[in-house]
């Protein structure tokens, strides 16, 4: 509703909050935080809404879905010291102060002219720290919690949602390239696929479920 209130009200730019992980319903984070609500459901009929609410939109109204992974509440690190990534395919940690940074940059450059009023226009990305990215096919409540102390709980292991040991994810591997080291947010978010490019590329829809 708000997606489409947006659009009709020519709202240059709407910006959704999602998360990561939203395309893994079979990983222990989908699920254990599914119970809670089905807040992870929720999320995903929230990206599909303000998809189905922008189609066949009017040049000048665009959406970007940010799917941010675990929040911490850390100091912001600036744009040098995160990861853009597309595909669903990582998970990692990231400060509350650098998504706001993010979200600030896509209104700003809304209102702005030219190419500037592209950036990440009618596109989804993952955004987390660089070098905190984990596999999202198999991302735990552990991965992404805050509290490192929490994360490693003997709570979280009977649930088996905390990793049984440190695990690494290749930054420039997996299903989709990954940007980092920018010195800019701009800089970061340029040149992204649109929603529809990627599901062009992946004979389907972006947002559908594939572990």
């Amino acid at each position: 509703a708000a997606a489409g209130a947006a659009r009709r009200a020519g709202l240059a730019r709407f910006v959704l909050v999602s998360g990561a992980g939203v395309r893994h319903p079979r990983s222990q984070a989908y699920r254990l935080l599914n119970l809670f609500g089905r807040r992870m459901d929720h999320k995903v009929a929230g990206e599909e809404g303000v998809r189905a609410a922008y189609e066949g939109a009017l040049s000048g109204v665009r959406y970007t879905v940010v799917r941010p992974s675990g929040l911490t509440d850390a100091p912001p690190k600036g744009a040098a010291q995160m990861t853009v990534r597309q595909g669903d395919g990582a998970a990692g940690r990231v400060s509350r102060g650098d998504v706001a940074e993010v979200i600030a940059e896509l209104c700003a450059c809304a209102d702005g002219n030219g190419d500037d009023q592209e950036l990440a226009a009618n596109a989804t990305f993952e955004l987390y720290d660089t070098g905190s990215g984990v596999p999202a096919h198999t991302l735990t409540v552990g991965d992404i919690l805050s509290d490192e102390a929490l994360a490693g709980s003997a709570l979280l292991r009977m649930l088996g949602a905390a990793p049984q040991s440190p695990r690494a994810f290749a930054e420039a591997g997996g299903e989709r390239a990954s940007r980092a080291g920018c010195a800019t947010y701009s800089e970061l978010l340029s040149g992204l696929a649109t929603d529809a490019e990627l599901a062009a590329q992946e004979g389907g829809d972006e947002t559908a479920h594939t572990q």
